[in-house]
């Protein structure tokens, strides 16, 4: 929690949440840090279930056998598996379907690219260029 001038902000620094707080945000905080329930805090505030849920939403309350780094790490792993599966992680695709080109200078990325020491010029069969990218 930083204070700056008359303005407070708060950081999830695990969720990577900033939170302009209010006066209010920053009561209801530190009553759940100690101890106290959501009935607790409606009693004592007033305060609506609104302004709860949204500190709830944003990682700033949390139940207490709630494990966030492994809510984290579910939810990253999903993340990664649908991308994979949908291809979202491939940005660039480059398909070279003939060494005979006039790319043969020393600087070009072919000499990276082919095996230096196979000077055979040729050219990708079909069956080839027709394979799903997922069989290899």
């Amino acid at each position: 929690m930083i204070r700056n001038g008359k303005h407070t902000y708060i950081y999830n620094s695990l969720f990577g949440n900033l939170l302009k707080a209010t006066e209010e945000d920053v009561n209801l905080i530190n009553f759940f840090k100690s101890g106290n329930t959501v009935e607790d805090a409606k009693r004592r505030f007033g305060t609506e279930s609104e302004k709860i849920e949204e500190l709830r939403k944003r990682m700033f309350l949390i139940e207490e056998e709630f494990d966030e780094r492994e809510f984290l790490k579910k939810k990253i792993t999903q993340e990664v598996e649908k991308n994979i599966a949908t291809g979202a992680l491939v940005y660039k695709l480059q398909l070279l379907v003939t060494t005979n080109c006039n790319l043969a200078c020393a600087y070009c990325f072919r000499n990276k690219v082919i095996d230096p020491l196979t000077k055979e010029h040729g050219k990708m069969n079909f069956q080839v260029l027709e394979k799903p990218w997922t069989d290899f």
